[in-house]
């Protein structure tokens, strides 16, 4: 009798074990299913751009179609579409069709990146494209006439150059040579310099009130000096190459613009020296490219075009090059040809309104008046 009742308890046991394991098999099993039930519920749909279309060009004040095609083989419900320029949302459409106007007017010329995500129910697609603004305008060509020649070093691989009360100061570049100078514009006369490590390729200069930042071409290094004595006070890294850099001073503001030898132009903290944005360089048939040495003249930005004899003037309010110098006449004629002579470093007298022009290893530094 007790192995029977032992026997009864026994399977008892099992039967009750057995019906426990079976619940939780079944909510696994729902578990899954309903997991699997959202997966299949995420909309399925794509996005592309019917216009406009990948690379295309466009001029500055057109109205930009940004069409968009939704590509699904079920009946969504969208929220709503969104135009993104260069990464910042702009427009939002809350019904279908998904079509966007895009105004250029006012806008920097040119890549610019147009995404539209498309959103329902949770979910989210996107499409993008870039285009490329032109400019619509015609550069103008400047005329001049030279004023005055003064004697300059031929020594000098000239970078970078200002004008302040009858002296200059001349930025020199290679290796082993850099170097920030103090001249006497009349005679050329150096009046004190300070040697870079030969281990950097000095580049552009730009001034303050009270010091002077020269930047390097490669190491991605920039000095501070102290203007009156040329005392180091600081370096400074930064993320591209340097080329010429510049006093910005737009609306009170005291940042620099500086070049890296593309068609980039870069606005920099003046204390810092980290970068605050960037603009393209574009006039009405492409980029402007190897921008070197820079100088702010009444706002405009006038640029040495590397390995040539031309200086662009471009509006930093836009990217624009607005005009162009051809200074091909003052190139010494036994550097016609030469890539490495070539025209560099402008200075502007505010008194007369006169540039200051020279090269590197030029003999000669030439003051013109615009005409």
């Amino acid at each position: 009798m007790g192995n029977t009742i032992s026997k009864i308890i026994t399977g008892l046991f099992l039967i009750l074990l057995c019906s426990c394991g079976s619940d939780t098999d079944k909510t696994t099993q729902n578990s899954s299913i309903q997991k699997q039930k959202k997966i299949t519920n995420k909309p399925s749909f794509s996005v592309q751009l019917e216009k406009p279309s990948q690379g295309q060009n466009f001029i500055c004040e057109d109205t930009i179609s940004v069409i968009a095609l939704i590509n699904t083989k079920e009946e969504l419900k969208y929220d709503s579409a969104s135009l993104f320029v260069n990464g910042k949302k702009e427009h939002t459409l809350n019904t279908k069709p998904y079509s966007f106007k895009w105004e250029s007017k006012n806008r920097f010329v040119g890549e610019h990146n147009l995404r539209v995500t498309v959103y329902s129910g949770g979910f989210q697609q996107s499409a993008s494209v870039s285009i490329r603004l032109l400019s619509d305008i015609e550069p103008t060509f400047l005329d001049y006439k030279v004023v005055k020649s003064y004697p300059h070093d031929k020594e000098a691989y000239t970078q970078g150059l200002i004008y302040e009360g009858g002296i200059l100061y001349e930025g020199t570049g290679q290796y082993g040579e850099s170097s920030l100078r103090k001249v006497k514009l009349e005679t050329g006369e150096l009046i004190q310099s300070y040697s870079l490590p030969k281990d950097v390729f000095g580049e552009g200069i730009v001034t303050t009130e009270d010091k002077i930042i020269q930047i390097t071409w490669r190491s991605q290094q920039a000095f501070s000096f102290e203007k009156e004595s040329f005392k180091l006070l600081n370096k400074f890294t930064f993320q591209t190459q340097g080329w010429g850099i510049t006093n910005f001073n737009y609306k009170g503001s005291n940042e620099f613009i500086m070049s890296d030898g593309t068609n980039h132009l870069y606005i920099i903290d003046d204390e810092l020296f980290t970068e605050i944005s960037r603009f393209e360089v574009w006039d009405n048939k492409g980029p402007i490219q190897s921008l070197n040495e820079l100088e702010n003249i009444n706002g405009m930005i006038f640029a040495n075009v590397w390995q040539s004899s031309m200086i662009a003037v471009i509006n930093p309010q836009n990217g624009k090059m607005i005009s162009v110098i051809d200074l091909s006449r003052l190139v010494p004629t036994e550097y016609y040809g030469d890539q490495d002579n070539v025209l560099n470093g402008i200075a502007y007298n505010p008194e007369n309104n006169h540039l200051y022009i020279t090269g590197k290893r030029w003999t000669k530094l030439y003051e013109i008046e615009l005409i």
